[in-house]
């Protein structure tokens, strides 16, 4: 009863229905992000999302600002009723994620869209917005909504797996907040696939994905806090986000934070902040995090572990038969975080079991060779 009919999976504000498929440039751009936000986890299929159990909403917009303001009037309603009828109705939505903007343009000229991302952080939303894909000072050649003074956005540029800013990405040192990994992010596509796909369209959902991630801590002071207080509650998630950044060269005088997003130490902040001394004893006591870039490799993959502590470590690797076909030895690692390479040249295409060995305790993963 809210005037848009069946819109339970969103709706289509270009053509006013809720076929939000969209066969063109919306599923092709969407559903890449749709899955580094919340790609379903543990089923043994594709990928794992920032989270890997969540609720996504979408909404298709059209070229014109009209439907765009139609489209976050559509959010704002929702939250608020779901805040006013205490969850009875409405949505609860955390986040938008924005990846597009308008070129050149600056929020002086644009107030009234700016305005609209204030009444959105008023009843608990976020605007996650990407940056353009253009080595550009957005502070000195604009961009749209980029340059928003809004304290309830969040702008992120591209970095890759070496931790550098992807050279074709904005950058700001008043209007860009933080970095993200972005590029060659491993995703959903929309034709019933998983491939590739980069940019600051890829870095802006790993934020908006990590949103979701910490509103998800089970925390009774964060959800009393969040339905008496939503406004500041989602200016706190911001803060997580920006203080558990780490601090990068590449990002100096080039963002806010000048930092890359961590979604560990914002978890550990948000902890912190509200004494989940119980949450903060699991997170801290498994130091050891483990990721692995590029993945599907057609060669070489780095391997990067954070250690807590100087650490033995192997790692072995098993084809699809369960036979040990190369191992890594490491005596001992310092403390921090340590890379190495993996070398799959020579090996069949298919699915390889990594175990990585840390003093006694194991982790696995499944490399793709193609």
């Amino acid at each position: 009863n809210n005037g848009f009919v069946d819109d339970i999976h969103g709706w289509n504000f270009n053509d006013n229905n809720n076929d939000v498929t969209n066969n063109g440039f919306g599923s092709w751009h969407g559903t890449p992000i749709n899955g580094i936000i919340g790609a379903d986890g543990n089923n043994t299929t594709g990928i794992s999302g920032v989270n890997k159990t969540i609720k996504l909403l979408n909404l298709v917009r059209g070229q014109d600002t009209s439907s765009v303001f139609a489209a976050y009037r559509y959010v704002l309603n929702m939250r608020k009723v779901y805040n006013e009828t205490q969850g009875e109705n409405g949505a609860f939505i955390v986040a938008i994620n924005h990846s597009w903007g308008m070129d050149s343009a600056f929020a002086a000229d644009n107030k009234e869209w700016c305005k609209l991302f204030d009444e959105l952080g008023n009843v608990g939303i976020l605007t996650v917005i990407a940056v353009p894909n253009e080595n550009i000072d957005v502070d000195k050649y604009g961009d749209m909504p980029s340059t928003c003074p809004s304290d309830f956005i969040i702008t992120v540029t591209n970095t890759n797996h070496y931790d550098s800013k992807i050279f074709d990405s904005g950058y700001g040192s008043h209007s860009v907040d933080l970095g993200a990994p972005g590029e060659y992010s491993y995703t959903t596509l929309n034709n019933y696939n998983y491939g590739f796909f980069g940019g600051t369209s890829a870095a802006a959902p790993y934020v908006t994905g990590t949103i979701g991630l910490l509103y998800s801590i089970p925390s009774y002071k964060l959800i009393d806090e969040v339905k008496a207080f939503p406004a500041s509650s989602a200016k706190k998630m911001k803060e997580f986000i920006m203080s558990g950044s780490i601090i990068l060269k590449d990002l100096d005088e080039k963002t806010v934070s000048g930092g890359r997003l961590n979604a560990y130490n914002s978890m550990v902040e948000l902890c912190t902040f509200y004494q989940e001394n119980v949450l903060l004893d699991i997170l801290e006591n498994n130091s050891s995090f483990i990721s692995c870039y590029p993945n599907p490799t057609n060669d070489i993959s780095i391997v990067n572990v954070e250690l807590g502590e100087p650490t033995a470590v192997s790692v072995k690797v098993y084809d699809y038969r369960g036979r040990l076909a190369r191992q890594y030895v490491y005596k001992e690692l310092p403390e921090g975080n340590q890379s190495f390479y993996l070398d799959l040249r020579g090996f069949r295409s298919g699915v390889y079991l990594i175990k990585v060995i840390l003093n006694n305790e194991i982790s696995d993963f499944k490399l793709i060779k193609y």
